[in-house]
């Protein structure tokens, strides 16, 4: 890590500093006084192309996020040691009592390629081959003669819906959803287009929801914004 990277982060901490400590003061004391209660928790790959806060312009105590490997959401065990997904369920969905759990998966996930690839080796292998029926799953519903980049394609959305799926297993959302409404959302950011797909289980495919506007009409519609992502310059 470099003398100069480190200088940018110190950087990046006044700038966070200035943002929602000196220009919005109530911000964070408000977080701090009565608590956070962000509407939702996302579920995201710990790629560091596909940060949450970043992707979907969120403040601080909007959003509680769970990263790690691919997204994935292995179905609930109480056996299961490494708990650390469930825990970020429980807390909140129990405490926090938020609304939605949103699992956001994205392409050119390199978790997903090393599942493909059939790594099982070290941590990142075990916790990958968690998700290892994805693969048959994949072969059920498109056969054994896709290509590797159509299988790999393949694989990055079902693991999404595979997680989907698996959410429901956990108690604690069964409940919330059947008592308090508790909505799941199975996402997917196209890393490589800027856009962003949603599942639809009523049809069982992915659909666009987000991220069909181009630059052109980014300028036309507001000129205080000046590309697609909806930053202002």
């Amino acid at each position: 890590m470099s003398k100069d990277f480190l200088k940018e982060m110190l950087a990046g901490f006044d700038n966070f500093k200035k943002e929602n400590y000196l220009l919005n003061p109530d911000r964070m004391k408000d977080l701090i006084e009565n608590g956070q209660h962000p509407d939702a928790l996302v579920i995201a790959c710990s790629d560091s192309r596909s940060c949450p806060e970043e992707v979907f312009d969120r403040k601080p105590g909007e959003i509680f996020v769970g990263r790690h490997i691919a997204a994935l959401v292995p179905p609930h065990d109480p056996t299961d040691e490494d708990d650390t997904v469930a825990a970020s369920i429980e807390y909140a969905v129990e405490h926090l009592k938020v609304k939605h759990i949103i699992v956001v998966g994205h392409t050119h996930c390199g978790g997903i390629a090393g599942l493909a690839s059939d790594v099982k080796e070290g941590a990142v292998g075990h916790w990958i081959q968690r998700a290892c029926e994805i693969i048959d799953n994949v072969e059920s519903k498109f056969g054994k003669d896709l290509s590797d980049s159509e299988k790999l394609k393949a694989m990055e959305q079902e693991s999404i819906v595979w997680s989907l799926n698996n959410l429901k297993t956990y108690p604690v959302v069964r409940k919330a959803v059947k008592e308090d409404g508790l909505e799941l959302h199975a996402w997917q950011f196209d890393m490589g287009n800027g856009k962003l797909l949603a599942y639809d289980e009523d049809k069982g495919s992915f659909k666009l929801i987000a991220g069909d506007v181009t630059n052109a009409t980014v300028t036309n519609n507001n000129k205080k914004h000046s590309c697609c992502c909806g930053k202002k310059a």
